[in-house]
């Protein structure tokens, strides 16, 4: 009754016809067994029994993970950006390039290296291939 989500007899005010709760013709704890309402709140109270013991994380934990992954996968994609930018800053190398008029586009220095680098580095390259267009630091 205390996991339950929906308004079965059985949740909603518990069983009391003994009489007919085991048998060959009624079988009301049988069928009850076997419904989705009993094996949902039958995982649900195992759940909470394994997150009680320490053997599961609680959803604090698994959201406090999800958002450290989070913020360590962006760091490490903001430093290889900023890798780039050193490195043609140090060489004295424009982030642009100089226009190609047969191409009629930039032959970009930035661009070429976040390319190259995205060979190596792969959480970069799914950061790019996945990201959207206004949410890839380039």
């Amino acid at each position: 009754m205390i996991f339950s989500d929906n308004a079965s007899l059985f949740a909603k005010k518990g069983f009391s016809d003994w009489k007919n709760a085991v048998g060959v013709k009624r079988s009301s704890l049988k069928g009850h067994e076997e419904s989705d309402a009993h094996i949902y709140t039958a995982e649900a109270a195992k759940d909470f029994i394994a997150i009680c013991h320490g053997s599961k994380p609680d959803i604090y934990s698994s959201l406090r993970q999800n958002y450290e992954n989070r913020v360590a996968k962006s760091r490490a994609i903001l430093i290889s950006i900023i890798d780039i930018i050193v490195v043609l800053g140090q060489r004295n190398f424009a982030l642009r390039g100089n226009w190609d008029k047969e191409l009629k586009k930039e032959d970009v220095n930035f661009q070429f290296l976040i390319d190259w680098k995205s060979i190596y580095d792969l959480t970069l390259k799914e950061h790019l291939e996945t990201a959207r267009r206004s949410l890839r630091y380039l």
